[in-house]
């Protein structure tokens, strides 16, 4: 996750070998045609070109096979966060070529919907599994999943007790 769709800002995540940006606050399809843009080099986008560790730090034997190949190989995903994304804007969104997933900031779009904090109101969840349906139906990956449900330092944390109590019957 970036901290920003701005091309400069995502070149030097590109430029030190990140094959992955994830764009927050893709709010309609200008937001998300830019962020795939800056992610991809021409035909597909407006990525510069430098002498970085994805290229080896040197100039690729073909610098055309070079850019097609990281073309197809970035993975680009749009984190919608405001309600606008959602209620609005969410098939002009999905519409997007290069665009390969979508996730939901299910925090900061409840906070959008005045419910702050609350993505179980039934007016968020209402709203995201609707956009759910929508971003399968495009095509596009979901990003979603386990993590969605629980945080990473639950998991640490239960998986430490766990692995105390296996170690102590032992």
């Amino acid at each position: 996750r970036v901290p920003n769709i701005d091309p400069s800002t995502i070149l030097r995540f590109l430029d030190r070998g990140v094959q992955g940006i994830t764009g927050p606050h893709i709010r309609n399809k200008a937001d998300a045609t830019a962020l795939v843009a800056a992610c991809r080099f021409a035909p597909d986008g407006v990525r510069s070109f430098y002498y970085s560790r994805p290229a080896g730090y040197t100039l690729p034997e073909s610098v055309p096979d070079y850019m097609k190949s990281a073309n197809e190989e970035i993975w680009v995903s749009a984190l919608l966060e405001d309600r606008e994304a959602i209620e609005e804007n969410l098939e002009a969104i999905l519409s997007v070529e290069g665009l390969d997933a979508v996730s939901i900031g299910h925090i900061d779009l409840s906070q959008s919907m005045g419910h702050p904090g609350d993505w179980k109101h039934p007016d968020v969840a209402r709203a995201m599994d609707r956009a759910w349906h929508q971003i399968e139906s495009a095509g596009k990956a979901p990003g979603r999943g386990l993590m969605h449900m629980t945080s990473v330092t639950d998991l640490l944390i239960n998986g430490a007790k766990e692995f105390m109590a296996k170690a102590k019957a032992s």
